[in-house]
């Protein structure tokens, strides 16, 4: 199992680099985004005037592993197109935003004003690992760490990765 995960490691591109230094990569993550605004302002009266204001906001981000893709020989055959991680969160997301806010404004007196607001923020951020769906951890030879279709790939070659347990 160690031997899989050692071809996921590239060769040395900084000479005389340190062990644990060694390598330099430089990629283009994508950043897809659009928003849609809208605002309104509506005066009643002297004594009552309204504000309200939306906002969605929908993006995807493209986040290239540091490391290039490679093949990968195990005992169950060659795995092809492995991204073998590392970088900063790799792997593509989605990432969803909306916002609104209301503001009601009656003045009862020079001395006496009510204002009601209301306002109301939604994130919904959906991050894949870089090899989502693949059963790699599988395909490795760590059974149960491709938990389901959310949980799996393979669990890193970062020394401090982590990795869903299933309880059975």
């Amino acid at each position: 199992m160690a031997l899989e995960y050692l071809q996921l490691l590239p060769a040395a591109n900084i000479p005389n680099g340190p062990p644990s230094a060694n390598y330099s990569g430089n990629v283009n993550n994508q950043y897809f985004a659009y928003t849609v605004d809208a605002r309104v302002d509506h005066r009643f009266s002297d004594k009552n005037s309204f504000f309200g204001r939306f906002t969605w906001n929908p993006t995807t981000t493209v986040y290239p592993t540091l490391f290039p893709k490679t093949s990968v020989s195990t005992e169950n055959g060659v795995v092809n197109n492995v991204n073998p991680g590392n970088g900063i969160y790799p792997g593509n997301s989605s990432e969803g935003g909306q916002a609104y806010m209301l503001d009601y404004i009656h003045v009862f007196s020079p001395t006496l004003v009510m204002e009601l607001k209301d306002g109301f923020t939604r994130l919904n951020i959906a991050t894949l690992s870089a090899n989502q769906g693949t059963n790699l951890s599988n395909k490795f030879g760590i059974p149960g760490a491709d938990v389901n279709q959310f949980s799996s790939g393979y669990t890193g070659t970062a020394p401090f990765s982590a990795t869903p347990q299933r309880s059975e």
